[in-house]
């Protein structure tokens, strides 16, 4: 059953055929609609870890070193190298193991999630009780007072 994505959709010629099978045209438009999200993934990883890394600075949990900035566009050029030598060095540190490469985002996609949901615990238990505005129930109970009496 192996073969190329979209070969199930050609259908067997004994000749060769001057115009392009679906299969081929199938593989086509896979192969630019993977490219289309795989860019997009990329974009959003450098401009969301980018500004991550710069808020981290600001707070001074990084050091002061990761805010310079490029001149001519304003980004900040350290932190977007430093992201781009570590996530190169997985790619060499697992010698193009793709597996191990999706095992990795996948116990870090889930390492992150178990922090979120501890995160929200702490606060639930540790945070005092937010102020709850009496004011909106009261204007909301006149306005509506309010429509009966005018509708009648």
């Amino acid at each position: 059953m192996g073969g190329m994505i979209g070969d199930w959709l050609s259908p067997p010629s004994p000749l060769h055929s001057p115009f392009p099978s679906w299969g081929t045209i199938f593989q086509t438009i896979v192969a630019v609609d993977a490219l289309l999200v795989l860019s997009g993934s990329v974009l959003t990883a450098y401009v969301g870890i980018g500004g991550l890394i710069s808020r981290l600075a600001m707070d001074r949990c990084f050091p002061s070193v990761v805010l310079r900035t490029n001149v001519c566009r304003g980004t900040y050029t350290v932190s977007i190298w430093s992201f781009f030598l570590i996530a190169a060095s997985l790619i060499l540190v697992l010698d193009d193991s793709v597996e191990a490469l999706a095992g990795v985002y996948a116990l870090s996609f889930l390492a992150v999630m178990a922090l979120f949901a501890i995160g929200i615990m702490l606060l639930k238990v540790l945070q005092c009780p937010l102020p709850h505005f009496f004011f909106s129930l009261c204007f909301l109970h006149i306005f509506v007072q309010h429509a009966k009496f005018r509708n009648n």
